[in-house]
């Protein structure tokens, strides 16, 4: 059991209710509830809440409000906070973001969506990822598109196009009766059969379906049965079901509603009918999927752009400043031919810095869409580590580091240069940077079997927060325009090389280790 304590807070008894049964399926034990942000603050004070889940328009205190008192809190800051609501637009979605929030979720929505939120909101939240103070310059937010998804529900039916996005499971111990019901449907969806209750809980727990047509009067196991096991399972409760029964009393129907079923069809049934009351529940589970595309598709957008900032910020604002002191110094001065080849030469590094980047970003994109092939060649280290000492020369020489390249000028690996090049300059960067002035950073080989280990060794020191995540994108600490992307790529270039790469830290005293095959695979 999990005995973290979690905060809902919403005005809605339903879906507070929903949630707290959600979080008890995934075993959390420590539930405390609130109506609206004051109650919610109240509680804040007097428990130690380590996750919250909350509307964002709440009474007395907003959503907004509460997000912003507890990231200003000191023992709160880095929570999980997550907000569920069914305000979904672009303002909201983006001024969740600025405060802070952990991850959004748009209502309504699936268990399967809040447990990969929950996931998400305490292995890679948003708030770590966006830390940075965001501009307010609102000319620069990613406008939305003339294909941006409306927040008001879809009329339109669902397309030919579409139909294979969606499942409808027919459950009836009748052939004829699926056969007729397929006939009906199958040109707006897929179909799955099923021709009894336990075969029908079976698929569904396999793989859940978007809609279920159930029969009711079926033997061993009826469609009163089959849809009480479905609100029973918290990941399969929120499929909507229609019942197509012979009983057509009014006191069936009736009981068949109030027991939540999304619609009721009798048989003998009119297939336009059935057909368009099976078209308007996938309209709304088009329009419940559409809701959270745009909330993803809003923060994939913002992310963007704010890693776009930091990329320009962090990678080009060095070499281009580089190169504009070099031209202002030739500018000013009447210089020698020995002082002309010196400045142009600091011209060239800084223009060589510039390519590396650009190779580097386009090399990350390759591999992440699983397009780069890299070259399989013997590649001598020695020389790599060498030129890319020489472009951080002028970041040496103002910090007082030594640099040395104990690699042997003999030793091959096989891989691609281009990406052991982008790889080096990426974590030798990011070793000058966390090294304190006057130490030592040490390249050197260790000869294995099959392969080679190359250790990069820094007197520098990685913050516990992020030991476990190193590797990952978009992970930095204490550089607010850092953009975690030089260890990441790292990890992605030498997993393309078949090797590994890890890390293996103290206190001030980092090694990063490079194991790299010395020969070809078979």
């Amino acid at each position: 059991m999990k005995s973290i304590s979690v905060l809902v807070v919403d005005s809605t008894d339903n879906i507070r209710n929903v949630i707290v049964r959600m979080l008890r399926d995934l075993h959390f034990v420590n539930i405390f509830q609130a109506v609206n942000g004051l109650d919610a603050l109240k509680i804040i004070d007097e428990n130690n809440i380590e996750l919250i889940i909350s509307e964002w328009m709440l009474a007395k205190i907003s959503g907004r409000e509460l997000l912003q008192t507890v990231r200003s809190h000191p023992k709160m800051a880095t929570i999980p906070f997550i907000v569920c609501s069914s305000t979904v637009n672009q303002a909201t979605v983006v001024e969740a973001l600025k405060c802070g929030v952990s991850q959004f979720i748009a209502k309504p929505f699936s268990f399967k969506v809040f447990r990969e939120k929950l996931a998400l909101s305490q292995e890679k939240p948003l708030h770590r990822m966006l830390y940075h103070e965001v501009t307010n310059r609102q000319d620069a937010l990613v406008q939305p598109t003339a294909t941006t998804v409306s927040s008001e529900p879809s009329s339109s039916l669902v397309t030919p196009q579409q139909r294979q996005d969606f499942c409808v499971l027919i459950v009836d111990d009748e052939v004829n009766n699926i056969e007729v019901a397929s006939k009906c449907i199958k040109s707006i969806t897929r179909v799955q059969v099923a021709l009894s209750g336990e075969k029908a809980m079976q698929l569904c727990k396999q793989s859940a379906p978007d809609l279920i047509l159930l029969d009711i009067m079926m033997p061993n196991m009826d469609g009163y049965q089959v849809y009480e096991q479905l609100q029973q399972d918290i990941a399969l409760c929120d499929i909507p079901v229609i019942f197509l029964s012979a009983k057509s009393d009014d006191e069936d129907v009736i009981h068949g509603l109030e027991l939540g079923v999304a619609d009721y069809v009798t048989k003998p049934f009119n297939m336009k009918i059935l057909k368009m009351r099976v078209q308007n529940q996938l309209n709304a589970v088009k329009h419940s999927k559409a809701l959270e595309y745009q909330v993803n598709e809003q923060i994939r957008l913002f992310t963007l752009k704010e890693n776009i900032e930091r990329i320009i910020f962090n990678y080009f604002t060095g070499p281009l400043a580089q190169i504009d002191e070099t031209l202002e110094r030739i500018n000013q001065r009447v210089l020698s031919s020995k002082q002309l080849k010196f400045e142009m030469d600091n011209i060239g590094f800084a223009s060589q810095k510039l390519s590396q980047v650009i190779n580097g970003l386009n090399t990350i994109l390759k591999l992440e869409e699983g397009t780069f092939i890299p070259e399989k060649t013997p590649i001598g280290l020695h020389e790599i580590i060498s030129d890319i000492q020489q472009l951080f020369t002028r970041e040496q020489i103002k910090k007082s580091i030594q640099v040395d390249n104990l690699v042997s000028n003999h030793t091959q690996v096989i891989g691609d240069k281009l990406l052991f090049t982008t790889m080096f300059s990426e974590l030798y960067s990011n070793a000058l940077e966390a090294s304190p002035r006057g130490t030592k950073v040490i390249f050197f080989e260790t000869i294995l079997d099959d392969s080679v280990e190359i250790t990069l060794f820094s007197a520098s020191t990685v913050h516990e927060t992020i030991k476990d995540s190193f590797f990952e994108k978009y992970v930095t600490y204490g550089k607010p325009l850092g953009t975690g992307l030089g260890t990441y790529a790292a990890k992605l270039i030498t997993e393309a090389c078949h090797g590994s790469i890890t890390l293996d830290c103290k206190t001030n005293e980092t090694r990063v280790n490079i194991i790299l095959p010395k020969s070809l695979e078979d």
